[in-house]
């Protein structure tokens, strides 16, 4: 049987790892059977552990394998800024998973930077910017030429699955960072706790999406994060509607989601379509009919009577009375039961194109090594060719 080759690793930041995750050496040598002197002489750097044991110990500590390659500990990340609705009683603000997730994505956003340096590559700049006070139907009619989706593509589209992936591809083509969060069992966020966050900034900013949500919550949560960082204002979002105790989060929260559902459903569009032409003055909708809009636009019927409401085609209480009767339906999380999905399509899922097809160029110029790849894409080098076949020449399938 072949021998895990060694983690040539920072062992200081092994210890920190443990540390910071509230445990003992006691505790995590009876967790991962592993002895404790074996545990200390890797953190005393006298020893290193196995590649196959430190991804063990990345999983327990919830950090990425790549932290514990870093030279000297970081500096603390900055605060996410917290734009949800939560109850008054909520006490658990902030989950391990989410935790772990802001830390990782904030890892491999900074390692990103760092690839762009030393392979001396010039940055996409992000150089467009919005207000609170513009307009949302023209920053959303700037949104889909900033991304270059036609609404003629848009319509043409054959499914939801399409509509992500078509979205996803367009924001990053503009530089945009866009990775998947919470999608393996030792770190799922529960869809009531978190839809997405950004992490804004004119060089490589990111949109981070819940991969328990549904697949039209994550279209929405792509166009309503790019609106954050097109304002600047990073933070982990709910998409929350109603009213909560902070006034200026619910102006910001309100706005990003008007820009998303005007730039997913554009107004001039929407009031053409045959069905609302057909549908004359009453302000109730029929199932048929909201799902034939849902469907022309790949969007939840949510956001369809949201978009009905915004442009005068239904009334509150209709609105009302279809979310308390619908409740939850658009908000379902996604599981994958039994379903295997290819290595390659995990990676592309999960860290999309603009960050392997860094690791993949720097491992190209001799910047990585093969090891340093596989930590970084979380995937064995012989599927390295697989992953960059995916990534430089197929589109998305998600």
């Amino acid at each position: 049987m072949p021998v895990s080759p060694k983690a040539l690793i920072n062992p200081k930041l092994l210890a920190v790892g443990r540390t910071s995750a509230g445990f003992s050496i006691e505790e995590v040598s009876q967790s991962l059977r592993i002895s404790r002197d074996r545990l200390s002489n890797w953190e005393s750097g006298r020893d290193s552990p196995p590649i196959k044991t430190l991804r063990r110990l990345a999983r327990k500590y919830k950090r990425p394998t790549c932290f514990f390659y870093l030279p000297d500990l970081p500096a603390e990340y900055p605060e996410l800024h917290d734009f949800r609705r939560l109850p008054a009683d909520y006490d658990d603000i902030r989950s391990h998973s989410l935790d772990f997730e802001y830390r990782n994505v904030q890892d491999i956003r900074q390692e990103a930077l760092d690839l762009l340096q030393l392979l001396g590559q010039e940055p996409q700049i992000i150089e467009n910017t919005i207000s609170l006070s513009d307009d949302t139907e023209e920053v959303a009619e700037g949104f889909r030429k900033l991304l270059g989706i036609d609404l003629s593509d848009q319509l043409s589209w054959t499914n939801k699955y399409e509509a992500l992936n078509e979205w996803r591809a367009a924001i990053e083509r503009t530089g945009i960072l866009v990775i998947q969060v919470g999608g393996r069992k030792d770190r799922t966020i529960p869809v009531s706790e978190m839809r997405g966050f950004s992490i804004a900034g004119p060089i490589l900013p990111v949109i981070a999406l819940n991969g328990k949500d549904s697949v039209f919550g994550r279209c929405f949560t792509l166009l309503h994060e790019l609106a954050h960082i097109l304002l600047n204002r990073s933070g982990v979002c709910d998409l929350h509607s109603q009213r909560s105790n902070n006034p200026r989060n619910d102006e910001i929260e309100v706005y990003c989601n008007q820009i998303a559902g005007s730039s997913l459903v554009p107004t001039e569009s929407l009031l053409q379509t045959h069905v609302v032409l057909r549908h004359g003055t009453a302000v109730a909708w029929s199932e048929d009919e909201l799902n034939i809009l849902s469907k022309s636009y790949w969007v939840s019927t949510h956001v369809i009577i949201r978009r009905l409401l915004s442009v005068g085609k239904t009334s509150e209480e209709f609105y009302r009375q279809w979310a308390e009767r619908f409740k939850g339906e658009d908000d379902q999380s996604i599981t994958t039961g039994d379903i295997r999905i290819p290595v390659e399509r995990k990676v592309l899922k999960r860290l999309g194109r603009v960050f392997p097809a860094l690791i993949f160029n720097a491992l190209s110029q001799g910047v990585v090594s093969s090891i340093e790849a596989s930590m970084a894409l979380e995937a064995n080098p012989n599927k390295f060719e697989a992953i960059s076949s995916e990534v430089f020449f197929t589109r998305y399938s998600l």
